[in-house]
């Protein structure tokens, strides 16, 4: 554990700095008591030419099928992945594009056509036309390390622009420095927006501190999507969109009327 904890900031240190490994080592320190993330958003302009990012090994990518889910259930399963949310996703209308080598399934990456709850940081990210929201990108391990993520990113761009989007949008927590590195570097996202996440210790729902980094999208609404309320139990009529632009970099607390 300790082990493990100085690796995360020995790496944060060396792709985000002094500053942002200082108050990652503070974070650390003060977990058992309260818990501080912070959320970085980013965007492509899909109307502009794409980065182009090519696999170390030769991979094929395609759209998954319904019986991708089947034919994959033992792998998924046994990397603690459910195929039943899978199975959801595609019912909601979001895609997966998967990457193969050979007939081995190496990695997956989500696409988000409508509004998304976000659980982890507990909003709600709204779509506006045109845009398409990158989400649960995952490389299975003994595939890690050939640029199948960064490669992956870039067909499901292709794929959104193919039809007809025109802005990509995903968000990385600050102390994932190679996920980071990937998305700012290789693939040259944009970021628009940050969230701090807040949770004290005994308390149900975190404080969440909102700030931006100029404009662009996303915005943010704090009630669960229809959607979601009805599959996770949450109450509540889903709110008007609140803007980042209108929350600006000022400081708000989620502890307003609730959403899921």
């Amino acid at each position: 554990m300790v082990t493990d904890k100085f690796q995360r900031l020995k790496d944060s240190l060396h792709w985000q700095g002094r500053w942002t490994t200082f108050v990652l080592a503070v974070k650390i320190a003060l977990r058992p008591l309260i818990e501080i993330n912070r959320f970085l958003f980013f965007e492509t302009d899909l109307t502009l030419p794409l980065a182009q990012v090519m696999a170390r090994i030769p991979i094929e990518m395609r759209e998954m099928a319904e019986e991708d889910i089947e034919r994959f259930a033992a792998l998924l399963c046994a990397r603690g992945l459910k195929p039943d949310e899978f199975r959801r996703r595609l019912a909601r209308g979001d895609r997966g594009l998967l990457a193969f080598s050979g007939a081995e399934l190496t990695a997956f990456h989500w696409l988000g056509l409508s509004s998304q709850w976000l659980p982890e940081i507990g909003i709600t990210l709204r779509l506006a036309p045109g845009e398409v929201y990158g989400y649960d990108a995952v490389t299975f391990p003994a595939w890690r390390g050939n640029r199948i993520h960064a490669a992956l990113s870039i067909y499901v761009n292709q794929y959104a622009k193919t039809h007809g989007y025109a802005r990509y949008l995903t968000y990385v927590r600050a102390d994932n420095p190679r996920s980071l590195r990937t998305i700012a570097g290789r693939l040259r996202r944009r970021q628009t927006k940050v969230i701090w996440s807040i949770r004290v210790l005994g308390t149900q729902r975190p404080i969440l501190l909102f700030g931006a980094n100029g404009a662009g999208s996303p915005s943010f609404d704090l009630h669960a999507t229809d959607e979601d309320a009805s599959v996770r139990g949450i109450n509540g009529i889903v709110r008007q969109p609140i803007a980042a632009s209108e929350l600006g970099s000022g400081n708000w607390s989620g502890d307003h009327p609730k959403t899921g």
